[in-house]
């Protein structure tokens, strides 16, 4: 969550509180394995998967923005840390080893 909020400000969002997301997106899914952050545009009126929904220009630059500034520091981290190896090579969420891939 630290990296999503750092980029979003970095991009000159506003990090609103963390909340769930009532849909059933994946993220809730691959939550359950690995640490999951998603990242929304501010939109007018504040409603979601409504056909009111509507998020302007400049919203949607700062989320992609904040976007790829998350996935770059990810990418960065992970390199730091290595990936993930258990016995036999086998991935084990939380422990690392040398290379790409690993998660705090």
């Amino acid at each position: 969550m630290s990296i999503a909020r750092e980029s979003i400000a970095a991009a000159g969002g506003d990090d609103g509180e963390a909340v769930p997301s009532g849909p059933l997106h994946d993220a809730t899914q691959i939550g359950r394995v690995v640490p999951t952050a998603m990242i929304f545009a501010q939109s007018d009126p504040p409603v979601s998967h409504t056909p009111v929904e509507d998020s302007p220009r400049s919203a949607l630059d700062v989320a992609i923005e904040a976007y790829g500034r998350t996935v770059g520091a990810v990418l960065e981290r992970a390199e730091e840390l290595g990936p993930p190896v258990g016995a036999g090579g086998a991935v084990v969420p939380g422990e690392r080893g040398a290379g790409l891939g690993a998660r705090s």
